[in-house]
């Protein structure tokens, strides 16, 4: 982050969806921990290193928090950093000056090492124990609604700003699980869904294609930010050989290409 609060990698996603002419939206973001801090070294994960000026964190926290807040409402804070090593130390610096910059609102960092919590093929837990936790966030923030006459019925009132130590892999994998839970609300406020029903189970094709949207997005902001698509993450040879090949690649590209970010 900068003195002025401007995160590195900061993106602003909105999710548009028109059904019988009405339209629902839902807005996230994601950046990079707004502290000021660097990685050091040619090891496959460099040391991390906080500053020790402790104004010049917290302020550069509180003016990226600050602009958040004065466009989006009430801002609750994702953390994917693993919570052990390295980027637990970020992590927790993280929580700390978010607490101290929003004082109010120091319960809205939410803290979960996602790459841990998925282990052993637990994916589909980990992102249910995951939303579990964003419930009531989701819940207060709310989103847009417009009805087919043009009135607008509900508004988005807050926002998650997600983060992982690059915001690309473990941050898309939570927007996406972001957005499709929201959508399920939208879809049953339109009267589209009802009950137990499910976007997979009752629009296939088009869960197939909101997947592959978000995918698209990944990958597009991963190339702009380190020079490979998205990784995937599934647990196959193939997939594994290439996210290893990426991994490589986004090494190559780190260290001896644009190292001074």
């Amino acid at each position: 982050v900068d003195f002025r609060g401007f995160a590195g990698n900061f993106v602003e996603t909105e999710q548009i969806v028109s059904y019988q002419a009405m339209v629902a939206s839902h807005v996230q973001v994601r950046g990079s921990v707004p502290l000021v801090w660097h990685q050091e070294g040619l090891k496959y994960q460099p040391v991390i290193f906080v500053t020790k000026d402790e104004d010049a964190c917290l302020d550069a926290c509180n003016a990226h928090l600050q602009r958040l807040f004065h466009k989006h409402g009430k801002v609750t804070c994702v953390s994917l950093l693993y919570q052990h090593g390295n980027e637990h130390i970020l992590g927790g610096a993280f929580r700390e000056y978010f607490e101290r910059a929003s004082p109010k609102w120091k319960d809205s960092f939410i803290a979960f090492d996602l790459h841990r919590e998925k282990k052993g093929g637990k994916m589909k837990e980990a992102i249910e124990k995951l939303l579990g936790e964003a419930f009531h966030g989701l819940e207060d923030q709310g989103f847009f609604l417009m009805d087919a006459a043009g009135h607008v019925v509900s508004r988005q009132s807050g926002l998650f700003r997600t983060s992982c130590l690059d915001c690309l892999d473990r941050t898309n994998l939570a927007q996406f699980s972001f957005a499709t839970s929201v959508l399920r609300t939208q879809f049953s406020a339109w009267g589209v869904l009802s009950g137990a029903q499910t976007l997979e189970g009752s629009f296939p094709a088009f869960y197939e294609r909101l997947e592959q949207l978000w995918s698209e997005n990944g990958d597009a902001i991963s190339i702009q930010y380190v020079g490979t698509p998205a990784l995937s993450g599934r647990r196959d040879i193939s997939s594994k050989l290439t996210d290893g090949k990426q991994s490589l690649t986004r090494f190559f590209y780190n260290h001896f290409r644009d190292d001074f970010r």
